[in-house]
This record gives structure tokens, C-alpha cells and sequence, in this order.
């Protein structure tokens, strides 16, 4: 539904937002998020034109995404059709380093469900050294129905980059990630079990068409014939000749 592009889309505007445009609603979601710091005209083509693009494997869910960023102020939203096991993805994913849960950041993340903030890795006994440039480390869990089903980790080379609103906007983030990740494996799941469901009933089609005659008996005082069509792809109706 777009949701990722909107939430950044969000978060954009949020940090080019005057604080005194901001309020939180009712709802508990802040508003008045106009971008007024976006002097430049062409700062918002950029934005709402050229900055945010995607691709589902549903056509409905592209209409219903390219419908959500236009009704959110995205004037030419690039969202497209792409199959994910198209052979267009050649990428390979290599899993740099494998970290058990509850080791590190990432593990307590994933062990204790909850966000992890350090803004200053150096002073964290919790933290594993794998990438020497880090100084700074924001991870989230990926929830889905209060199953940990992955973490973003995200590091930057300076100390104290990350914040509480950085916390807030990735755990928004996270939330769509996750049902995003669900929603895939979903949709391989139940693509494999139709593909397993057509192949029983290719074979149970030829099994029911080796139960009826492969001809009409020849008969010198009449000419028979007969034809099978199930209304489903097996039906349950047998015939046969019978002579007396």
C-alpha cells in the first residue's frame, strides 16, 4: 500500500517542518507536517517526482499504493508491477556475519523484542565489532503477531547520530517491513501449494480418463457415441458400455 514511501515521505517533512507546525492530534499521530524549511521549487519536484519509487508483486496492491501516495501529496508516485522471483533479480544475498540471539545488539533486539538505541558503540558491552567504522547503532526487531521474525540494524560512523525520533519513525518503519515480509512469504507459501494442487489434479485427470472406455463398441444395427466434459477440472461421473 505504499506504506514504506509514505513513511518516508513522513519523515522527510518532518525534519523540514518548523516546531511550531507540529502538534499531535487525538490520534496520537503528529500533524501539521507542511515541509515549510522546503524553500525551493524544486526541492518539492524532487520530492513528491523523482524521490520515491517501488515495485509489488500485486497489481491491485500497486493501484492501491499509487492511490494512498497521491492522496498524501505525491503528485507522480513511480510504483510499478515486478514478479520478486522474476529472473530480473540477479542479485545474491551473502550473510556477512551470523549472530545467535541474545549476542550483540541485534541478538538482545531480537531476544528481548524491543528497540535497542547506543549512541556510542565503544562504551556498550553488548556490542560486537564487526564493522570498525561504527561508532553509532540503531536496531529494531521486525514483530509480527508477537513473533521476532528479523531486525533492521542500522550503524553510522558518527557518535550520538541517532535519536528518540530516530527510534520512532524506524519502528513505524519496521512495523510495515514486517508485514511486508509476512505478506511474501504468504503469497510463496500458498503459490507453492496451488502449483502442488495443479499437479495432483493434472494427475487425478489422468487417472479418471484411464477409468472410461477409450472407445464406443462398433455395433452393425446402430452407431455410438459418447463425450465427457466435467464442469471442474476432475469430476466425479464414471460411464461404460454394457453388452447383455
Amino acid at each position: 500500500t505504499g506504506g514504506f514511501l509514505l513513511g518516508a515521505y513522513q519523515h522527510i517533512l518532518t525534519q523540514h517542518t518548523s516546531p511550531e507546525q507540529r502538534f499531535v492530534g487525538e490520534d496520537g499521530i503528529e500533524r501539521g507536517l507542511v515541509g515549510d524549511r522546503l524553500t525551493d521549487p524544486r526541492q518539492w519536484a524532487a520530492l513528491k517526482e523523482k524521490t520515491f519509487h517501488g515495485y509489488d508483486f500485486d497489481t491491485t496492491m500497486v493501484r492501491i499504493g499509487l492511490m494512498n501516495l497521491l492522496l498524501h501529496g505525491i503528485d507522480r508516485p513511480n510504483l510499478g508491477y515486478m514478479d520478486t522471483l522474476s529472473k530480473r533479480f540477479k542479485e545474491t544475498v551473502h550473510i556477512k556475519d551470523e549472530i545467535p540471539l541474545g549476542g550483540g545488539l541485534v541478538g538482545y533486539s531480537a531476544l528481548h523484542k524491543e528497540p535497542v538505541l547506543v549512541r556510542d558503540v565503544s562504551k556498550d558491552p553488548r556490542y560486537l565489532m564487526l564493522n570498525p567504522e561504527t561508532r553509532a547503532e540503531l536496531v529494531v526487531p521486525l514483530i509480527y503477531q508477537e513473533k521476532v521474525i528479523g531486525v533492521l540494524d542500522i550503524e553510522h560512523t558518527r557518535r550520538g547520530y541517532f535519536t528518540d525520533a530516530h527510534v520512532r519513525n524506524v519502528s513505524i518503519l519496521a512495523a510495515q517491513v514486517a508485514i511486508a515480509i509476512e505478506n511474501a512469504q504468504l503469497y510463496e507459501r500458498v503459490r507453492r501449494q496451488e502449483q502442488r494442487l495443479e499437479s495432483d489434479l493434472e494427475l487425478a485427470r489422468e487417472v479418471q480418463k484411464r477409468l472410461l472406455p477409450q472407445g464406443c463398441p462398433a455395433l452393425g444395427c446402430a452407431q455410438l457415441a459418447a463425450k465427457f466434459i466435467p464442469a471442474r477440472p476432475i469430476g466425479g461421473d464414471l460411464f461404460d458400455f454394457l453388452r447383455s
